[in-house]
C-alpha cells in the first residue's frame, strides 16, 4: 500500500542527519526498482536483500552488514518494519529501537517496542518536521 508523501519523510528523515538503509526480503535489485520511480534511491546509504551475502530475516545479518558500511553501533540502530521477522531481526542484532508500521499485513498486536500506523508518522515519532504532503496511506 503506497503512502502519502512517502518522499517527504524519508527526505526529511535524510536531512535530519539520519542514516538510511533497507533490509528487505525481497532482492536488492527489487529495492532499487521499487525505490527508483519514486525518486528516493539516493537517499539510502546501504541497501540489502535476501541476495546480499548477509543472511535472511530475521537473521540479524543485513543488520550487521549495515552496521559495519556505517560504522554505527547496533545500539544506535532503529530498525523499522511491518513484520515480525523485521524486528526480530533488529533485537537479535542488538538495535536500540524497534518501530512496527501498519502499512503491511501485520497487526499491531503483531510487532512490538513503538507501533506507528505509517512511515509517515515515524517523523513525528522523532520529533523531526517535514515538508507536507504527509497525511497517512493513500
Amino acid at each position: 500500500m503506497p503512502v502519502a508523501g512517502l518522499f517527504s519523510v524519508i527526505r526529511s528523515l535524510k536531512d535530519s542527519g539520519l542514516t538510511l538503509g533497507i533490509a528487505t526480503s525481497d532482492s536488492a535489485s527489487g529495492a532499487r526498482a521499487t525505490l527508483c520511480p519514486i525518486d528516493v534511491l539516493d537517499q539510502f546509504d546501504f541497501i540489502a536483500g535476501y541476495d546480499s551475502g548477509f543472511g535472511i530475516k530475521p537473521e540479524p545479518g543485513m543488520v550487521f552488514a549495515f552496521c559495519r558500511a556505517t560504522s554505527l553501533p547496533a545500539s544506535a540502530v532503529m530498525v523499522v518494519g511491518e513484520s515480525r521477522h523485521d524486528l526480530e531481526m533488529g533485537r537479535w542484532a542488538g538495535a536500540g529501537l524497534g518501530i512496527g508500521v501498519l502499512t503491511g499485513s501485520s497487526r499491531r498486536t503483531d510487532l512490538a517496542d513503538h507501533v506507528v500506523d505509517s512511515i509517515a508518522d515515524i517523523s513525528g515519532l522523532l520529533g523531526l518536521e517535514t515538508d507536507g504532503g504527509v497525511d497517512g496511506l493513500a
